[in-house]
């Protein structure tokens, strides 16, 4: 007996979307979510459990971007944007937490307020 659908790795973005679609549903099924950034290339681990208690259950990193934490270099630390990206449970590719929805705008990534 096998699974008749596709594989996790075979499953379209939007899929995954409608799978988690909050922080709080990453963390019921145990995704593991990392910020890189765009520029300098810092990769951190998500605390899913401190976004949730900063933003509450329904926050999304979907479409998110955050300002980089790296603090080098001197004075003002690396300029550029941290995107999310995850491997969820199943998957063994990691993907951007970045895609269009019927009747949404496509995303120019919108900026997420200071949360780290």
């Amino acid at each position: 007996m096998g699974h008749n659908g596709p594989k996790p790795d075979k499953w379209p973005v939007e899929a995954w979307r409608r799978c988690a679609p909050t922080v709080w549903d990453m963390k019921a099924q145990e995704w593991q979510v990392k910020a890189r950034c765009e520029l300098c290339g810092l990769r951190l681990r998500v605390d899913l459990n401190a976004v949730i208690k900063k933003k509450g259950r329904g926050f999304s990193l979907w479409n998110v971007r955050a300002r980089c934490r790296n603090a080098v270099p001197e004075p003002f630390g690396c300029l550029g944007a941290m995107v999310f990206e995850s491997r969820p449970p199943g998957a063994s590719r990691v993907f951007r937490l970045a895609c269009e929805e019927a009747g949404e705008v496509p995303p120019r990534m919108r900026k997420s307020p200071n949360w780290f």
